[in-house]
């Protein structure tokens, strides 16, 4: 359906004054503080969100709450939709699109809205009202459709003119006030993970109970399976610490036995050193005239005292009076 272009023009005081340019050149988005202007990153976004608006719901009439510089608009009127737009803003609605501009117009969501639309988007505008002026704004966004895309970040306080931060169950209830619902089974997290679709609805309130209960169910079942896998995940995990540790373990024992070893092997290398010198010492004297001299005066003392006479007895006496070591050379020698 089609809606007329109203210019309304809000008396809500000074607050229109706060979304200037230098509101927007600073402008608050996933907790960083960005530029809100006409670049590839909020066009992309919000082409994005026109596709999905365009392929999902296929409206032929559309209104952006809140539109800022228009970028949802254009985006839905370059994809056949009769979209239009309004914002607080007289610098916001300064930066549309030209083309677009004519379909874009300063105006209030607490003022009555003209006209009918078969969607009404409103993207993190609501949390910017007081709070007194929340189920104001509601009720004259369900006047003028069915059907609402509604998103308002239930976490972010930093923003300083976020002043009705809410949880998304406070939204359902001013919503339903005016018969609308949550589409249970909309999936809104291409615009943010909290969005939401709200839908006027006519059934019975035992349906809505209904739909509710086999929400709920789904996803205590979907918590109750992630449960499931978390605990094996984390009993597989303690596995593994264990398992770690034992190998922690293992490696300090074997780090031990190898620095035992290495000492042992260092010890045997300086055995080897001295066996070594011993060697070259042993050579040296085997090498010596005082050698020689010491094995042929031994070797004459065999003939001259015959081993086994009475005159090898006393060489055989050890010093300390006990009997010396036999040597088998000598004795065998000719007596």
């Amino acid at each position: 359906m089609s809606a007329r272009d109203t210019d309304v023009r809000p008396s809500h005081g000074p607050r229109e004054q706060q979304y200037d340019a230098a509101y927007y050149a600073h402008y608050f988005s996933g907790g960083d503080r960005v530029a809100y202007e006409r670049n590839e990153q909020w066009l992309g976004f919000f082409g994005t969100v026109a596709a999905r608006i365009a392929a999902d719901m296929a409206p032929a009439s559309a209104l952006d709450v809140g539109c800022a510089h228009g970028f949802l608009v254009e985006a839905l009127r370059d994809r056949g939709v009769d979209a239009k737009g309004f914002d607080i803003s007289d610098f916001a609605i300064s930066q549309v699109r030209e083309d677009v501009r004519p379909h874009c117009w300063v105006g209030s969501a607490l003022d009555p809205i003209r006209g009918h639309y078969d969607l009404v988007t409103c993207i993190e505008v609501l949390e910017h009202l007081e709070e007194k002026d929340a189920d104001l704004a509601v009720g004259n966004i369900c006047a003028v459709t069915d059907d609402v895309i509604f998103t308002s970040t239930p976490t972010d306080y930093r923003e300083e003119t976020h002043v009705n931060v809410r949880p998304p169950e406070y939204w359902a209830g001013l919503f339903a006030r005016h018969g609308f619902a949550r589409d249970l089974g909309f999936d809104g997290s291409f615009l943010a993970w909290w969005g939401m679709r709200f839908r006027r609805t006519r059934d019975p309130w035992h349906r809505l109970a209904v739909d509710y209960e086999r929400e709920w169910w789904r996803l205590k079942q979907e918590a109750r399976e992630r449960n499931a896998v978390v605990l094996s995940q984390l009993d597989r995990q303690n596995e593994l610490e264990a398992l770690a540790a034992c190998n922690e373990a293992a490696t300090a024992r074997v780090t031990e036995v190898e620095e035992a070893l290495q000492e042992r092997v260092n010890q045997l290398i300086e055995k080897e050193k001295e066996l070594q010198e011993m060697v070259r010492v042993v050579a040296a004297y085997e090498g010596s005239s005082a050698f020689r001299i010491a094995r042929r005066v031994r070797s004459v003392m065999r003939h001259a005292v015959p081993g086994g006479s009475r005159r090898d007895r006393p060489l055989k006496q050890d010093p300390h009076g006990g009997q010396r070591q036999r040597d088998p050379e000598r004795d065998a020698a000719p007596k």
